[in-house]
């Protein structure tokens, strides 16, 4: 198994980790206001820690305009970080787009993060 441990931990910085619920598809009474509406609960931040690293050139050009410069590529020992997941760092918000599952041969995964604009 590689290790990666040490050079994660060398070049880490800490971020708030809002984690996706899963889909629901059983829904109740208690899931509803008195008016009908749905009652969404808050996702809970957490604190986290992984090496946040801009995206190479070459994986912007090649994604046809799909990537950007301000996209990012997070080295985490978390292996369950869910996709459509959210992060923030330094004031700017990220969504987990992607994940590279290197667990079974590596000690960390590789998630791609997709800025999210500050008009949403």
């Amino acid at each position: 198994m590689f290790k990666f441990k040490r050079l994660i931990e060398k070049y880490k910085v800490s971020f708030e980790l809002e984690k996706a619920k899963p889909e629901q598809t059983a829904v109740s009474a208690e899931d509803f206001d008195d008016q009908g509406r749905y009652k969404e609960t808050p996702d809970e931040a957490v604190t986290a820690s992984g090496a946040l690293v801009p995206l190479p050139a070459r994986l912007i050009y090649q994604s046809g305009g799909r990537l950007t410069e301000a996209d990012r590529i997070l080295y985490s020992l978390d292996h369950n970080i869910p996709l459509k997941s959210k992060i923030t760092y330094k004031g700017l918000k990220y969504y987990v787009e992607s994940k590279t599952p290197y667990e079974d041969y590596a000690d960390f995964s590789q998630y791609t993060l997709k800025a999210v604009s500050s008009f949403d």
